[in-house]
């Protein structure tokens, strides 16, 4: 069973968001009982077409709810980042860090580092042994990956 600490819901009413719109977290804190620091997943829900089969919180590019953008989300998730790391009680030394979604891969490299700015400035992350992003192939090109090493 794993320990979670649930992450603010952020009130998306401020960028015309229905509360129901995002139904799951953006961002959750977890640590399996085996592991001595938690990691963070960051939901990013873009996708470049919707999946019959998938179950997620996600869209497609062209098809995000009203008011929805790349940029939009990006500024909500580094606020909610803010408001976790602020909570009482909440590990500030993790040492997974996930991207997942949706396709992750699709964020612009700006906005993501944007969203890892808003983490190192909010968590401890010298300890870091896991970086995920998920990727689909079609969104990889030699100069984005290279872009990500860095």
């Amino acid at each position: 069973m794993w320990h979670a600490t649930e992450a603010v819901q952020l009130p998306w009413n401020d960028v015309n968001y229905a509360e129901s719109t995002l139904a799951k977290t953006v961002l959750s804190i977890a640590r399996p009982p085996s592991c001595e620091l938690p990691g963070i997943y960051i939901h990013i829900p873009f996708c470049s077409r919707r999946c019959n089969y998938c179950d997620f919180t996600t869209w497609a590019v062209d098809a995000p709810p009203a008011g929805m953008t790349f940029e939009s989300y990006t500024d909500a998730l580094t606020r909610e980042v803010q408001l976790v790391a602020a909570q009482s009680g909440i590990a500030r030394t993790i040492d997974t860090l996930y991207f997942g979604g949706g396709t992750p891969s699709l964020l612009p490299l700006n906005l993501l580092e944007r969203i890892l700015g808003a983490l190192q400035a909010n968590f401890d992350l010298y300890k870091l042994a896991e970086f995920t992003l998920e990727a689909n192939p079609e969104t990889l090109t030699a100069e984005r990956l290279a872009a990500w090493r860095e």
